[in-house]
């Protein structure tokens, strides 16, 4: 279902005259109202809507599908997309959807339902700062990033745990468990990045379609985006060294695992020897007619392999 929304202005008595409210409409009145208007539509239901002829150039489901975060300014509009990561190690796929923004209206086209949910909660908050699109959009981004500062310290946190897990306790983590933890924040570092630069291009207010008061309000956002992406970068890099433990941890196994074999190996070579050279059937071979020569034989095993047990030993080999 579509959600539809009028900005308008509290009463200056009761609150100061700076600050608005979403309040939900019906659609036949996102049409006809005079106050700028919030929606939030599928595609399906924007191509069935007035709404489909607002800009020539504007193709939403182009926009959908490009798995970007930006924005592009015409000269009575901006028109844009997001592509929202998901916040798990094992990652979905994204929330796609494109939006249109003019001075009368600001319409999410969204199939995923991530924007009309942002939306709802912003109207039931009574954050709003201005009766203007420009506003409601930058509200909408700030709410998208609000808890983002937390969740990459949570990131962090367990991140740590897994540090501790594999220096201390020497515990088995599964590879996949750390190279999830490095894809996302790689995911979560370019979408901050784009993020940043799509509040910084709407601020910049080439086609002089926001206020001075407006273009302030988005260089917070760029701000905000560029913070996240500075402590996203770090997590990156900390997961760069988490990866790169894993692989000593492993290649150290495999070591241990080979200075068996070949320590096994160095003990048999004596034996492996003396029973190739009798085991090669000729009635020549010297001491073969010995009576007592398997017993020389045996203790010269024994011997041979205790002296090579101490040099093990003394190089601190076993």
């Amino acid at each position: 279902m579509p959600a539809y929304f009028k900005l308008q202005k509290i009463d200056a008595k009761s609150k100061s005259s700076n600050h608005a409210e979403m309040v939900m409409i019906e659609r036949d009145e996102c049409y006809e109202c005079a106050m700028p208007t919030v929606a939030s539509i599928t595609f399906k239901e924007f191509k069935e809507s007035d709404l489909y002829e607002l800009a020539p150039k504007f193709s939403p489901l182009k926009l959908m599908n490009l798995d970007n975060n930006f924005a592009e300014d015409y000269p009575d509009y901006i028109v844009g997309s997001f592509s929202i990561p998901s916040k798990e190690t094992h990652p979905d796929e994204p929330s796609d959807f494109a939006f249109y923004m003019d001075k009368n209206i600001l319409v999410f086209i969204d199939d995923s339902g991530f924007s009309k949910k942002l939306l709802k909660g912003i109207a039931g908050s009574g954050m709003i700062t201005g009766a203007s699109t420009a506003h409601c959009l930058q509200l909408f981004l700030k709410v998208m990033l609000s808890d983002d500062m937390v969740f990459l310290s949570k990131l962090e946190d367990e991140m740590e745990s897994i540090e501790e897990s594999l220096l201390v306790k020497h515990s088995e983590i599964d590879t996949p468990v750390i190279m999830g933890y490095r894809r996302l924040a790689i995911h979560l570092s370019s979408f901050y990045e784009q993020i940043t630069a799509m509040a910084s291009l709407i601020s910049d207010n080439e086609n002089k379609l926001l206020t001075h008061e407006e273009t302030q309000i988005f260089r917070h956002i760029s701000n905000m985006g560029s913070r996240l992406a500075s402590r996203t970068n770090t997590l990156k890099e900390y997961s760069l060294q988490l990866c790169e433990m894993q692989q000593t941890r492993i290649d150290m196994q495999q070591n241990s695992i080979m200075q068996v074999l070949t320590i096994v190996t160095v003990l048999l070579a004596p034996m492996t020897l003396v029973t190739g050279w009798f085991g090669m059937n000729l009635n020549v071979m010297p001491g073969i007619d010995v009576e007592f020569m398997w017993l020389a034989l045996l203790i010269t095993f024994v011997v041979c392999t205790g002296f090579l047990l101490v040099i093990f030993y003394r190089k601190k080999w076993l």
